[in-house]
């Protein structure tokens, strides 16, 4: 039996899964308090999968039925156990804090172990010691009832430890005049939240940790369980949250079926618990400038009949909170907060609005005022969503209440048409060497030029994008992915030690340095890797995506060449059009050039034409910045091919150079 090499960094409250290496697909989930056991060859990860960030990598010769993960308590901390069986010898484990990066050296052929610990500053919000019972000297037991965000195996939790305290918790629901108001006859005392939405509401519920802050802080006010129901991309479409898509939409597209079929699913014991809803559906809808308030009220009415249906219970116990996000596009939200106003005066229907997330940095796209949420704001949403919801669940939670109970653009391709461009002549393999003269073509003004020559100018692009998860979840923005190296710049992917990906990106809108209409020129080279994309696009300065556009020069899915033009249809909605090409080697260095004008968008490579629009609606008209990125592929990206392989190259790296951006003249 092969040692276990594990490099990773524990997480306090994360749940686990495994993956394959082979396929990225996701083999099992569970709470980081159960134990989490997985039999079977081709198993080299395990990770956290609310955060996506802290892995445990394993080699793949392990066989992980012997490897066994579970959170403990020792030395007054939390932290990960893991447990492990040498051949012929009892069990044997170590323990990991939380907050700390380690090497740990499994020998299960002797059953010895070998740890290097790194100490980092713990985190904050470490979970406070369990109280255990007055007078009593046991040993506290690990909680059964940690956070479970992903919601897609919600089990029945055995109950904690009981014991009334004095007095009476919380505060009474409004008698009347709207907001939420319900009482229950809980005997148990536990209360769901069930989160729906859109991609913040992804980011919230999962990696971003606003849906464990949220569980937390209710359990400390309520002093009972409080399960958070929260599903997405899932095989068999029994989701609660659908990135990228308009509530409006649900019902005709078949995901309205899928959350009914989810909450169909779950166990009695789970359907019986009062249900607050948090809905954070508002991006998309947004963006249809003829959706009205009337038609917005009736499809949420009808909504909430299915979804109280499939619980069994009636308004009174399924309370509804409105959280609008900050979101950056469409300007039709007025449609959908006169709708959301409109049902929180309406005592009948039993709903309020809170306005938590009105105040969010949304720099989850590794800039401020992006299109997501951090995982700074989600948590700042779930704390503050908890202080205020608390009441509201109090007179739902039942007797039970007052326990003690411890405690960069944004890049989106799917699916779509495929052309194949006419075969481009070859060129020389060395790297093209016109070097940018600082003359413009007549007709037109130079904007940007650089070679790199003298380093990365802030000048010229601003700062790299860094900080802040990808909204796949598989990778995050980092600034040292991006360099310059001998004269060229080098925009990175990059695996670390711990399994986890980081990627570079940068744009000059950043630096103020756009066109509207014009010519953008350079030169670049992308290696193949399989699940790691290259991107070289233009992005809007308004950061008004899609409604401003977003021209991709190149994207590279699945070790494929693809060249799309995005924008909005009739309706506002997302929509896009992509030439698919296998008619160069993008692996070796060849020179892009982009013409924009009013009614013609051209790209060429190497001299030759290989995709054209002339559709308004792929043409943008307002200033774009040119910018380059990468894209790590999560295990739900069938676009992009599957995830990267663990035991593949560890690095991407994009090489650009001789960027030249004129605006045309008389054109604006």
């Amino acid at each position: 039996m092969a040692n276990a090499e594990i490099t990773g960094r524990t997480a306090p409250g994360e749940n686990l899964r495994a993956i394959s290496s082979q396929s990225g697909i996701i083999l099992s989930e569970h709470d980081s308090g159960e134990t989490f056991s997985v039999t079977g060859s081709g198993v080299s990860v395990i990770e956290n999968f609310r955060s996506g960030q802290d892995k445990i990598v394993l080699p793949e010769s392990v066989d992980l039925s012997r490897v066994t993960v579970t959170a403990d308590w020792q030395d007054d901390a939390w932290g990960l156990r893991i447990t492990y069986s040498a051949e012929g010898q009892e069990h044997s484990s170590v323990f990991l804090r939380w907050g700390h990066e380690f090497d740990l050296a499994l020998d299960l052929s002797s059953g010895s172990a070998d740890e290097s610990v790194s100490v980092e500053a713990p985190p904050a919000d470490l979970p406070e010691e369990p109280a255990a019972e007055a007078g009593a000297d046991a040993p506290v037991e690990a909680p059964t009832d940690l956070p479970t965000t992903d919601g897609k195996e919600v089990a029945e939790q055995p109950d904690k430890a009981s014991g009334e305290l004095p007095g009476d918790v919380g505060a009474e629901a409004p008698a009347d005049g709207g907001g939420n108001s319900g009482t229950s006859s809980n005997p148990d005392g536990e209360v769901n939240v069930l989160i729906r939405g859109q991609s913040n509401a992804q980011v919230f519920a999962g990696w971003g940790g606003g849906g464990a802050e949220l569980e937390h802080v209710l359990e400390e006010k309520l002093g009972t369980d409080v399960h958070i129901l929260a599903s997405f991309e899932t095989e068999n479409g029994q989701n609660t949250i659908n990135s990228a898509t308009r509530f409006m939409d649900w019902q005709q597209d078949g995901l309205q079926q899928g959350l009914i079929d989810f909450l169909d699913a779950q166990p009695e014991s789970i359907k019986d618990n009062p249900t607050l809803t948090v809905w954070m559906h508002n991006e998309y809808d947004q963006q249809s400038m003829d959706l009205t308030t009337d038609q917005w009220v009736s499809a949420v009415r009808e909504d909430a009949e299915l979804v109280r249906a499939a619980l069994g219970q009636d308004a009174t116990t399924t309370p509804y909170e409105f959280v609008p996000i900050r979101y950056p596009y469409g300007g039709n939200f007025d449609a959908i907060g006169n709708g959301m106003e409109a049902l929180s005066a309406d005592i009948d229907f039993n709903a309020d609005l809170s306005w938590s997330a009105q105040d969010a940095v949304m720099d989850g796209d590794g800039f401020a005022g992006s299109s997501h949420m951090g995982n700074g704001d989600a948590q700042a949403i779930g704390r503050e969503l908890g202080e205020e919801l608390s009441s509201v669940l109090v007179p739902l939670a039942g007797p039970r209440a007052g326990e003690d109970v411890p405690t960069a653009g944004y890049d989106t391709v799917s699916g779509a048409p495929a052309e194949t461009a006419d075969p481009v002549d070859p060129v020389d393999t060395a790297k093209l060497v016109e070097e940018p003269t600082g003359e413009a073509p007549d007709g037109y003004t130079l904007v940007l030029s650089d070679d790199f020559s003298e380093g990365y100018k802030t000048g010229n692009w601003g700062d790299p994008y860094d900080g802040g998860v990808y909204w796949n979840g598989a990778w995050s923005w980092s600034a040292g992915d991006v360099a310059v190296n001998d004269g060229v710049l080098e925009v990175s992917a990059t695996r670390h030690s711990d399994g986890w990906w980081t990627g570079g990106g940068l744009n000059s809108m950043k630096a103020d340095k756009t066109i509207t209409y014009g010519i953008i020129e350079l030169d670049a080279k992308v290696p193949e890797v399989q699940g790691v994309m290259g991107v070289l696009l233009t992005w809007p300065a308004s950061d008004q995506w899609p409604v401003d556009g977003e021209i991709d020069l190149l994207e590279t899915p699945d070790t494929e060449v693809m060249h799309t033009s995005h924008g909005v249809d009739g309706s506002g909605n997302h929509s896009y059009e992509s030439v698919r090409n296998s008619a160069y080697d993008e692996t070796q260095w060849n020179h892009y050039k982009l013409t924009w004008l009013p009614d013609y968008l051209a790209l060429e490579v190497n001299g030759n034409v290989v995709a054209e629009w002339t559709d308004p609606a792929f043409i943008p008209d307002v200033a774009h910045g040119i910018g380059a990125m990468v894209n790590v592929a999560s295990a739900n990206d069938a676009w992009m091919g599957s995830p990267p392989d663990p035991n593949g190259p560890s690095e991407m790296v994009m090489q650009i150079d001789n960027v030249r951006m004129y605006q045309a003249d008389g054109i604006l």
